[in-house]
């Protein structure tokens, strides 16, 4: 701006200089006194000075125009090259939707030559769903004068569809009206200054990009699809493989505690440990595909830290003692005990690491120890280490990367010592990943491992929170005659409650299970109807009271869950709605656990089960029900 202004006072001062010049030389001219011509000799010299060097400046500045002219010139040819060669297409159109230009992309685009585009609409390219779009695209640039963005369809004349963006401004041509004064006259320019305004448009092909996100779709589509399959196929196997089960542990554990001779009750205890193996292999894998679904969730409930890690220190002290093995179990005396968090994976993490720990370690010392982060003291959560040592086989430097990988083995070979699945460890870094821990590893070959486990933990409600919340719960449990004292005592061994004879309603489709739940219901006393299927349950439900039913969740024709929702309902012509209904299930997650107590099942059962849980779980439901049973 500021050379420009120079550029401005210098023109000017020229343009004074030559009309002081010009005047000085006419009224030289028209002198007609020779005296005074001779007078004035010397004001002609300097006036032919002057015009000499206005005259070498008029060149001067010639050249530079020339010189200016020819850069302006081969800058727009360079643009131009820029605009024809871009490998974007782009078009200027008129108010009429008209083709004013196009480069060689654009001409491209349309499969046209480029001279044959000028003045053709580009509406004639378009497909007819696209027509109107373009149309109110055009009228909204021209109308606000900003930049606008459409898509749009091309049909070009092979037949060929192609998906486009458009993204256009207005622009004003200012030397417009300066051409249409020259050639029309100014009134003329004035109507047609409309013509000085067109719309640029840069228009890029997205086809490909369109196809690529509809396949994308497609496959997300898909693997929704296939994750909803695959989580109702784990969820049938884990009722197919679980069933069985608990048939051969259920019958098993009967046998055994008849009367038998030494070799024949140590056999059925062979059988029922790799039975029990069995299982923990199934609720690995079953485990390993809910992490991978994204299915696998977490409680939040009160707990007992130092009841959780003794009942896992206690679960492998006899197979510690058996190896001659130093067993050890160290908790720091500052620990809180109380705790909020998921009970059960955490002692899944550490019955992990402890058991990896006595297996691997042939003779020395394992020992497990709980302390607390200093640093979070004083916070509502707390870093919490978990640490399991073993002086046993250690793991290779070159290995340690890779033991927490699924199915993978430090000794995969067919000689190896110890057998295994290998998912433990990838099972138990999933569900700390999970609680927002870590777990660490060091392990020195022929040495030994340490296993560290850091959980951020919540501290439970403080004591006057819990006698409140432990009020409330009195006051909305339903009165029984057994005495407060008998209630659930914290780490005790389970006991089956003690029940009168009742009349049970078992629906079971499997024969096995059907044959063990029927063996302890009538070794308890306990009057027993077995039906197989939801529907068969509801009729004999219509002409028979019974005291609780135990309801299989999967069955043929009609499940458990409908069953339970018609019997809720009063949908079912049954005698009792209000029966205590006990689910027996497979299927152990949350959600699960949720849906059977929405449909109106009072409480379940995992399979396989022991004798004493279902007991329990009878109790339980009476108690649900008001209908606590008496002794």
């Amino acid at each position: 701006m500021k050379q420009d202004r120079c550029r401005q006072k210098e023109t000017g001062d020229k343009e004074r200089r030559f009309e002081k010049l010009r005047r000085k030389a006419e009224a030289l001219v028209d002198e007609k006194s020779t005296e005074e011509l001779s007078a004035s000799l010397d004001d002609v010299k300097e006036l032919i000075h002057q015009l000499t060097v206005f005259q070498i400046e008029l060149e001067l500045q010639n050249d530079e125009l020339v010189s200016a002219q020819s850069r302006l010139e081969a800058s727009r040819n360079k643009y131009i090259r820029l605009y024809d060669f871009a490998p974007i297409a782009y078009f200027t159109f008129d108010e009429d939707g008209l083709i004013s230009e196009s480069n060689l992309a654009g001409a491209g685009l349309l499969a046209m030559d480029r001279c044959s585009l000028t003045s053709k609409p580009f509406i004639t390219y378009l497909h007819s769903d696209s027509q109107k779009t373009f149309y109110s695209h055009r009228q909204s640039v021209f109308r606000d004068g900003v930049q606008q963005t459409c898509l749009l369809t091309l049909r070009l004349r092979n037949g060929e569809e192609r998906i486009v963006r458009m993204n256009s401004v207005l622009v004003d041509d200012p030397y417009c009206a300066e051409r249409l004064d020259s050639v029309t006259g100014p009134s003329q320019a004035r109507l047609t200054s409309s013509s000085c305004r067109f719309m640029l448009s840069a228009v890029e092909d997205i086809t490909d990009l369109k196809r690529t996100e509809e396949l994308l779709n497609q496959a997300k589509l898909a693997s929704e699809k296939a994750n909803e399959a695959k989580s109702e196929f784990m969820a049938r196997m884990s009722h197919e493989l679980r069933t069985p089960l608990n048939g051969i542990l259920g019958l098993t554990q009967v046998v055994i505690d008849s009367e038998l001779e030494s070799e024949q009750e140590t056999n059925l205890r062979m059988v029922k440990d790799s039975a029990v193996e069995l299982l923990s292999i199934v609720n690995d894998i079953l485990d390993v595909s809910k992490v991978e679904m994204g299915v696998l969730t977490l409680k939040k409930q009160e707990f007992s830290l130092r009841a959780l890690v003794e009942d896992s220190f206690f679960t492998f002290e006899n197979a510690a003692q058996t190896k001659g093995l130093d067993f050890s179990l160290s908790i720091a005396p500052d620990m809180d005990d109380e705790f909020v968090g998921d009970p059960l994976r955490i002692k899944q993490v550490l019955t992990n690491l402890i058991s990896n720990a006595v297996k691997f370690t042939p003779q020395g010392s394992v020992s497990i120890s709980v302390s607390r982060d200093e640093r979070l003291s004083k916070c509502a959560r707390e870093l919490v280490h978990f640490t399991v040592s073993d002086t046993g086989i250690g793991i290779p430097d070159d290995l340690i990367a890779n033991i927490f990988e699924r199915f993978y083995q430090v000794d995969g070979s067919f000689t190896r010592s110890f057998e295994g699945t290998g998912l433990g460890l990838a099972i138990a870094k999933s569900l700390v990943e999970m609680m927002d821990g870590v777990i660490e590893v060091r392990s020195t070959q022929g040495e030994g491992s340490v296993f560290t486990v850091t959980l951020p933990l919540s501290t439970a409600a403080d004591a006057a929170a819990k006698k409140a919340l432990a009020a409330e719960s009195e006051k909305q449990a339903p009165e029984c005659e057994e005495p407060a004292a008998e209630e659930a005592e914290a780490n005790k061994e389970p006991t089956a409650p003690s029940l009168p004879p009742l009349t049970v309603l078992l629906a079971e489709d499997n024969a096995v299970n059907q044959a063990f739940a029927q063996l302890i219901l009538r070794r308890e006393g306990h009057e027993v109807v077995t039906v197989g299927n939801g529907k068969d349950a509801l009729e004999v439900l219509s002409r028979q009271t019974f005291d609780v039913v135990l309801m299989d969740v999967r069955m043929p024709g009609m499940d458990g869950v409908e069953a339970t929702k018609r019997i809720r309902s009063g949908e079912a012509c049954v005698l009792d709605s209000e029966i205590p209904i006990v689910a027996m299930t497979a299927h152990t997650s949350i959600e699960d656990r949720e849906l059977f107590l929405s449909v109106g099942m009072d409480c379940y059962v995992s399979k396989p089960m022991n004798w004493e849980q279902i007991l329990e779980a009878m109790a339980e439901a009476m108690q649900v029900r008001g209908r606590c049973p008496r002794t």
